[in-house]
């Protein structure tokens, strides 16, 4: 498993502290605000941060199942669902209502998947040479 949150050069297999402290740290960064936690390639959620608030996405293993919850969680709630889902336990999404993305027909879909592996390449890039 990997969290991912390119504002904080991040790119790691974490711990639980890790988890929370990304959470929090991103509340501080203005731009690439998402933390995403990579069971495999195409599996994953991610959170993004705005306003006080945080959004919730999640797919299971293709574009074709994305889906983003219909609220805003509190900095509490967003750290529930990532730790239950870290831990496999399924109670990560209970009691959320989601509702499908269509990202197959999505420019901006495509363009931040390219720009977030551009960016991840150019940090692996630099921290290995």
């Amino acid at each position: 498993m990997n969290l991912i949150a390119p504002a904080l050069s991040l790119d790691i297999e974490p711990t639980l502290a890790d988890i929370k402290k990304a959470l929090s740290d991103i509340r501080t960064v203005e731009r690439d605000v998402f933390v995403m936690l990579k069971r495999t390639k195409m599996t994953f959620v991610q959170t993004t941060y705005s306003n006080g608030s945080y959004a919730l996405e999640c797919q299971f293993e293709s574009s074709d199942n994305r889906f983003r919850a219909k609220r805003i969680f509190t900095y509490d709630e967003i750290t529930q669902a990532f730790e239950l889902y870290y831990k496999a336990d399924i109670a990560w999404k209970q009691g959320i209502k989601f509702e499908k993305i269509n990202t197959s027909d999505s420019l901006i879909f495509k363009l931040g998947l390219f720009a977030g592996n551009i960016l991840i390449g150019i940090k692996k890039l630099f921290t290995h040479a």
